[in-house]
């Protein structure tokens, strides 16, 4: 009943609405008034009925990428366990990439969080998902440069960074190396192409003047099998 007095916005009466789901009207006004008191719905004219304020309160919960955060979440903890790292998701969003999860111990040693939004041509999911894009997008991008150069492993360089993000779209994953931050490693994977509204990326993070890299390609793997398990659930809850 919710949903259809929702759909229809207001146009039908109550009794109009409801009269093919074999519901007796005393239960109909019954759940009226409590979705009328819960501030679910709220009265248009007399009969007409639409969205109440406390439904609207609910609307950044229902956003596409809020809902593909908290199914991923779980997959992305697993990650950062057994990877011992830090694990964000993100997305592209007016040319920055927002963080839409971060998990893994010791976080709060990383200046990012969850909601934070950083340039996308010094982040490891950042050029992930601006290799991903179409070609019009990219170049429309890349006409933004030259880039700042927050430490001295950044690239700037227009040029530079349009064949860097060629080898990222090649080879399926792209590196931050100390290029948003001196002392940050990160390797990202973009999430397979799937049911939700969004693209996303994911990455690993290890902090430290020296990071071990014999064992990328390893984790790399691991990192595929997380994004493909995601992308999986998405599809599966229909995270649009």
């Amino acid at each position: 009943m919710l949903q259809l007095v929702i759909r229809d916005g207001g146009r039908h009466s109550i009794t109009h609405l409801v009269k093919n789901l074999d519901i007796p009207n005393a239960t109909v006004y019954r759940l009226l008034a409590t979705l009328t008191e819960q501030g679910l719905l709220q009265p248009a004219r007399r009969g007409h009925y639409i969205a109440g304020p406390g439904l609207l309160s609910l609307t950044p919960y229902l956003q596409p990428s809020h809902i593909a955060a908290e199914l991923a979440r779980k997959s992305l903890s697993s990650l950062a366990a057994s990877s011992g790292a830090i694990v964000h998701m993100g997305m592209l969003e007016d040319d920055m990439v927002t963080y839409l999860v971060k998990e893994g111990r010791g976080n709060d040693q990383l200046f990012t969080r969850e909601g934070m939004q950083l340039e996308a041509y010094c982040t490891g999911i950042g050029k992930v998902l601006l290799a991903g894009l179409p070609p019009d997008q990219q170049s429309q991008y890349l006409a933004n440069g030259p880039f700042v150069a927050l430490t001295p492993n950044t690239t700037v360089d227009v040029n530079t960074l349009r064949a860097e993000l060629e080898k990222v779209k090649d080879q399926r994953f792209a590196v931050d190396n100390r290029e948003i931050s001196p002392d940050l490693y990160c390797l990202a994977v973009p999430v397979p192409s799937n049911e939700s509204a969004i693209s996303l990326g994911i990455s690993v993070s290890r902090l430290g003047g020296e990071v071990d890299q014999s064992n990328d390609a390893v984790l790399i793997a691991s990192m595929y099998k997380t994004a493909n398990e995601i992308a999986d659930i998405l599809s599966r809850d229909g995270a649009t």
